[in-house]
């Protein structure tokens, strides 16, 4: 009630650099009370309304030197309505955090890849309706060229039988002449 420090884990002294010798002491004067966040302030209005504060995902750098994330807890301690203190509940989400930075990273990476598929697929589409009207040009031409051979068919029997004709008539001009 009086804002000292009279309860501490030994999670908080790891994790939160704080020590044994900060039991007594006044919270506002910790280093934990204004890192991650300025936390008097939330501290004051859990005291004053007796309402719970929650603050997730605070990224700070721990004691480690590397980065981490916490959510924390303020929740008033009462007796018969009075409030008596509050009760700082740390609690490390670093690794929720970096999977959620993973999962963001690979939704990202799906997102575009998805869009490069899209794009993709597109084209082959694109060049499939070019082939089939490639192969239907084809099919028309093959179908020309095959006309144009039974035509040429035609006009060699046509030549041939000519010249049959012809060849009978010059051997008939030969008998003729001799």
């Amino acid at each position: 009630a009086h804002g000292t420090v009279t309860l501490l884990n030994e999670r908080a002294e790891t994790d939160l650099g704080l020590d044994r010798r900060d039991l007594g002491r006044a919270f506002h004067d910790l280093d934990i009370a204004r890192r991650p966040v300025e936390l008097r302030g939330a501290v004051a209005s859990v005291q004053a309304s007796g309402e719970a504060v929650e603050l997730d995902g605070l990224a700070w750098t721990g004691t480690s030197g590397q980065a981490c994330w916490w959510d924390v807890r303020i929740t008033p301690l009462h007796d018969d309505g009075a409030v008596l203190g509050v009760h700082l509940v740390f609690e490390d989400v670093t690794e929720r955090q970096q999977l959620r930075d993973r999962l963001e990273t690979l939704d990202r990476q799906l997102s575009t890849a998805y869009e490069e598929l899209q794009s993709s697929n597109e084209e082959l589409e694109t060049t499939n309706e070019e082939l089939q009207s490639a192969v239907e040009e084809l099919e028309t031409t093959n179908e020309e060229l095959q006309s144009t051979n039974e035509e040429l068919e035609t006009m060699n029997e046509e030549l041939q039988s000519t010249n049959e004709e012809l060849q009978t008539l010059n051997d008939e001009l030969r008998d003729r002449t001799l």
